[in-house]
């Protein structure tokens, strides 16, 4: 666990300004760049039946391939449900075989809630989905019109991605736990609750860690 967490982090600081360029822009960030403390939340697991892949060939920008979402299921402490069989990866081969995931899914809740599910991310050169990499790191953006679900339209998120010996694909997705001032006032109770939970499960994942 501990190295999962290790390796997300990753991801999240490679998305992140650099120290240098925080610090030459004080007017905006102010001069700390000592940054707040962090923490990830587990939000879901999702296991996905993909399709045969579509080669859509050589492009301008690199060669397309297709990979459908055959459908699937998620679930987490804050939502679970169904992966609708719409969608897929639009992935990108570049001239060095690195992979640029594009993924679009639908996500249906238990509750019958539609959340739209945009993933990105890259592979290592020449390996792709197949039989050479089992492994890949993801970032994650929401969209729902959903009220009960409206608080993941916020959640900043990323995953790491598994290619299952069965030939299907587990993604273990982590939110980024809101600092207390970002958590919404008592208007809107069940963001507040989601948001708590969130931070509670990433403080028990981390004790639980610390531990190992």
């Amino acid at each position: 666990m501990i190295d999962l967490i290790r390796n997300v982090m990753k991801v999240v600081s490679a998305m992140s300004l650099t120290s240098t360029t925080i610090a030459a822009m004080p007017g905006i960030y102010g001069t700390d760049t000592s940054g707040p403390d962090l923490q990830l939340a587990h939000l879901y697991t999702v296991k996905i039946k993909p399709g045969p892949p579509i080669e859509v060939g050589a492009g301008p920008r690199g060669n397309r391939v297709v990979y459908p979402i055959g459908g699937g299921e998620f679930e987490g402490p804050l939502i679970k449900g169904k992966v609708l069989p719409i969608g897929g990866d639009y992935a990108l081969f570049d001239s060095n075989r690195f992979m640029t995931l594009d993924v679009r899914q639908t996500f249906q809740t238990d509750d019958g809630a539609l959340i739209q599910v945009f993933e990105t991310g890259r592979t290592q050169p020449g390996a792709g989905l197949g039989a050479n990499i089992t492994t890949a790191y993801v970032q994650l953006a929401f969209e729902t019109g959903a009220a009960d679900y409206a608080w993941i339209n916020q959640a900043v998120a990323v995953g790491v991605l598994h290619r299952l010996h069965t030939g299907s694909i587990s993604i273990d997705v982590w939110v980024l736990a809101p600092l207390r001032s970002q958590v919404p006032d008592g208007s809107d109770m069940l963001a507040v609750r989601a948001y708590r939970r969130a931070v509670g499960e990433s403080r028990r994942l981390n004790g639980a860690g610390s531990g190992a």
